[in-house]
């Protein structure tokens, strides 16, 4: 387990936690941030199902899968992206510090010690990246699919969180991308390259549907009609 000298991030007021993310130190950093937008897209959907549910009729399938979308966004999305947005920080903080121990190091033999402890560091914390990333981008799915089925009054909400998903996931690409900068072979640098070529292309797939689902209200909105739905493969 990671020791850490930060509290319970999410707990903090959000004026404090707020402030912690631009006071200028490296934790809480971007990786929480995405986490961080994960939860906020969760909690968008969560809000647009549950007023959906109010206003579709409970005997049909659309009020069926709303509720089944709902019953998965706490336990599927929100509580792993909240355990993965503490882990991001606390990995972090000892990325850190085992840079700065390195850099500090007078012995050669030292300081490569402590580089390679600071890079299996640093290749745990890509790895809880893309694990933010991976969920965000299945989140983009459950929001698409309350977007067809939910209540149209709430669709800025679910386009919010539609939003929120995919810069959580883009922001996991730039991230684990910049991380990787650090290793260049190894059979965990192409495994995980090969994890974040898919990731990419499932956040390229995911990013038309959610820009064809805008393109549909802005359609609906110049008053030409509703397109046929697009279907969510």
């Amino acid at each position: 387990m990671i020791e850490s000298s930060q509290p319970l991030l999410l707990e903090l007021s959000t004026t404090d936690l707020m402030s912690k993310f631009g006071q200028g130190n490296a934790t809480p950093g971007a990786g929480s941030a995405a986490a961080l937008m994960g939860i906020l897209s969760c909690k968008l959907l969560e809000t647009a199902c549950t007023i959906s549910m109010k206003k579709v009729d409970p005997k049909s399938s659309e009020f069926t899968k709303i509720k089944f979308i709902k019953s998965q966004l706490k336990t599927k999305f929100e509580a792993p992206l909240a355990k993965l947005f503490q882990l991001d920080s606390d990995q972090f903080e000892l990325v850190v510090r085992l840079r700065v121990e390195r850099d500090s190091a007078t012995s050669h033999v030292v300081r490569r010690n402590r580089s390679k402890k600071e890079l299996k560091e640093l290749a745990r914390a890509t790895e809880t990246i893309l694990k933010i990333g991976d969920i965000c981008i299945e989140l983009l799915d459950y929001g698409v699919s309350v977007f067809e089925l939910g209540y149209v009054a709430v669709r800025g909400d679910i386009g919010t969180s539609i939003s929120a998903a995919s810069a959580g996931s883009l922001s996991a690409l730039f991230i684990s991308n910049l991380n990787l900068k650090k290793f260049r072979t190894g059979k965990w640098a192409v495994e995980t390259r090969r994890a974040r070529d898919e990731q990419f292309q499932k956040h390229q797939l995911k990013s038309r549907i959610a820009i064809a689902k805008l393109l549909q209200l802005k359609d609906e909105a110049d008053g030409k009609g509703d397109p046929q739905p697009m279907l969510v493969v």
